[in-house]
């Protein structure tokens, strides 16, 4: 090392100007992850007075020995995707995530620490322990690992069901049998594992025509099978061919993608209107005794200690309810979270997402890894879906509340100035000197006066332009607004009367845009319908925007989405979707060039970009950081002649 880094040196000195690299090595970036918080809960497990829960990308640990008041006990550093199901043996926690099983040993819950992350040969949706064993399923396989070093799985056997699985379910081991779920118009499949290296399918249970099976749970000589519809009910009087008894209907009441069932009580988490309560005492016919409301949150999945339910949130982490009197279930306590990030920006050493449910999260930046009791959340008492910030002043949009004005003069404790509420829906806003501009869904374009900030005030409006075209995204310059409608861009001119944008241009595009940024009379905005790509106009004539550049942007799924672009000198990120991050090099705006990318795990909705730090709205991941580094450097200029 010392002789290399000698050799380096002498180079260095001698020669009379930096080395020329090719192009592509100069401008290629790496992107890391240096920190996350909050996100979604979709799987939860309980382990004598622990619980085991997601929280984004993070495996969280915690104290539940008086249910009343749970305490976080640690968590993991984020993974490399998201958690799908979480099983526990001992200490050590098994996580089926993407295509992965990842192994966490919890001896000691303040320092998880990840021992093994094993590829499952396919989808990880699921994972199952029984016997020495780990099922994981998903897709159109269940894959069975050996744990006889529980630190690391070893793959023994894969149980193809192309023809009976399409979306396989968690895997429900009773004896020598499982029983697996087989998703999207499938029922389910029984396969012998008494010999676990060689699972075989001996029977099944049929599913009606546009109808789901998700999960499957045993009890008393009965399968209690959840579908996007109804809950069957099954008798296992031949084991291997469950038939139906019963059929509970819930398509009026949402979808249950989760059961628990509890002795003569069955928990049935439902996306639209909560956890329904059954009485299955008598199993072939189940009835309804009560109803655990659904809140901010859909739930998603279920765990129970005692008369305790533990329910994993899309949207709000894990909540926990009393559930002792059955006909009147009370929410009690919850280890809220941050769900469904979207746009946020930047206040000092503080970061303001919006939170798509409910309100605002403030970070302090330096904190990001302590967990959710460093952040803090400001209830605006609806969604919150963009955020601007102007001077001293943080600026919301709320959807249906309108548009909310923050004073962040004190960054982590700011105060509510005003609110307007907007005859439409408020989806973003942007400021320019003394006005607001709110892209107000079927409301239109709405120009607010703030001079008084304590008192907005409408001075004009332009409503949208046809019948069926809602206005989604506003963006502005210094002479210009930008008003993204249907498949259009709208090139506003506000030079000469602020209060009253005049349509000077239109630019036709593709599905989806972003928001815009604009430097003089070149912007930056993205586009998809049939392809996607980063553009860069010309408006030095606005009533002829030009196309000068623009750069592919490669999807890996259907029907992606581009959400917000973000610029800091001569770099572009842009949150696509699920797709992730992309990071652009535009310094030669006719020649954009994709230097990074970066993979979320959930949907990357809103990006900020400052110096080498990027911010990045994760969805159900919650708050992302990422850091750019060039990857090549060879040369020491502070050392040269």
């Amino acid at each position: 090392m010392n002789i290399l880094l000698a050799f380096l040196l002498l180079a260095n000195w001698l020669l009379p100007t930096p080395p020329t690299l090719p192009t592509a090595l100069q401008q290629n970036i790496s992107i890391t992850s240096v920190g996350q918080l909050g996100g979604s809960s979709y799987a939860i497990a309980l382990n004598g007075n622990r619980a085991y829960f997601d929280l984004g990308t993070r495996l969280v640990i915690a104290d539940i020995g008086d249910p009343s008041t749970p305490t976080i006990l640690g968590q993991t550093a984020p993974l490399n995707g998201r958690i799908n199901d979480i099983a526990v043996s001992g200490e050590y926690v098994y996580l089926a995530g993407g295509t992965h099983l990842y192994v966490v040993n919890v001896s000691n819950p303040a320092l998880p620490v990840q021992s093994a992350r094993v590829a499952a040969g396919g989808d990880a949706s699921f994972v199952t322990l029984s016997g020495g064993y780990a099922y994981v399923s998903g897709g159109q396989r269940v894959q069975v690992f050996a744990l006889d070093d529980p630190a690391l799985p070893v793959r023994v056997a894969t149980f193809d069901g192309d023809t009976v699985l399409n979306g396989a379910g968690k895997v429900t081991v009773s004896g020598t049998l499982a029983y697996v779920p087989g998703g999207f118009n499938r029922g389910l499949v029984t396969l012998d594992i008494s010999d676990p290296a060689n699972p075989t399918a001996v029977g099944g249970y049929p599913w009606t025509p546009n109808n789901s099976t998700h999960r499957v749970q045993i009890s008393g000589g009965y399968a209690y099978i959840a579908g996007s519809f109804d809950l069957q009910v099954a008798q296992l009087t031949d084991p291997q061919n469950p038939q139906k008894i019963a059929d509970f209907s819930i398509s009026d009441t949402g979808v249950a993608l989760d059961l628990l069932v509890d002795g003569d009580t069955l928990y049935l988490p439902l996306d639209t209107t909560g956890v329904s309560i059954l009485d299955i005492s008598n199993p072939a016919s189940p009835q309804a005794i009560g109803l655990l409301e659904r809140g901010f949150s859909p739930p998603y999945t279920l765990a129970l200690a005692g008369s305790h339910l533990f329910v994993a949130s899309i949207m709000g982490g894990v909540r926990i309810a009393d559930v002792s009197a059955p006909a009147s279930p009370a929410y009690t306590n919850a280890f809220r979270s941050i769900g469904r990030g979207r746009n946020l920006t930047f206040v000092g050493d503080s970061m303001y997402m919006t939170e798509g449910g409910r309100g605002l999260w403030i970070i302090e930046r330096a904190k990001i890894n302590e967990g959710l009791g460093s952040a803090r959340f400001v209830d605006l008492g609806n969604a919150a879906l963009d955020i601007t910030l102007s001077g001293h002043y943080a600026f919301v949009a709320g959807g249906n509340a309108g548009v909310t004005i923050l004073d962040v003069t004190q960054p982590v404790t700011p105060t509510v100035v005003a609110t307007f509420d907007t005859p439409g829906s408020a989806w973003q806003v942007v400021v320019v000197d003394n006005y607001a501009y709110v892209a107000d869904y079927d409301g239109g374009l709405r120009v607010l006066d703030i001079s008084n900030i304590a008192v907005p005030v409408e001075v004009g409006f332009l409503p949208p332009p046809t019948q069926f075209v809602d206005v989604t995204a506003v963006s502005a310059s210094a002479d210009f607004v930008f008003m993204y409608a249907g498949t259009k861009l709208h090139i506003l001119s506000i030079a000469n009367n602020p209060a009253a944008p005049t349509q000077v241009g239109v630019y036709s595009s593709g599905l989806h845009l972003s928001n815009v940024i604009a430097e003089g009379t070149t912007i930056y905005l993205s586009e998809g319908f049939d392809t996607y790509r980063l553009l860069v106009l010309d408006i030095s004539n606005p009533g002829q925007p030009t196309e000068i550049g623009s750069h592919p942007m490669a999807s890996r799924i259907f029907n992606p989405s581009v959400w917000e672009i973000a610029k800091e000198g001569d770099r572009v990120a842009v949150a696509f979707g699920y797709d992730g991050l992309l990071v652009f090099d535009v310094s030669t705006p006719a020649a954009p060039k994709q230097i990074g990318s970066y993979p979320t795990a959930w949907e990357a909705a809103g990006v900020m970009l400052q110096s080498d730090s990027i911010a990045v709205g994760n969805g159900d991941g919650g708050l992302l950081m990422l850091r750019m580094a060039d990857l090549f450097n060879f040369y020491l200029p502070g050392l040269r002649k």
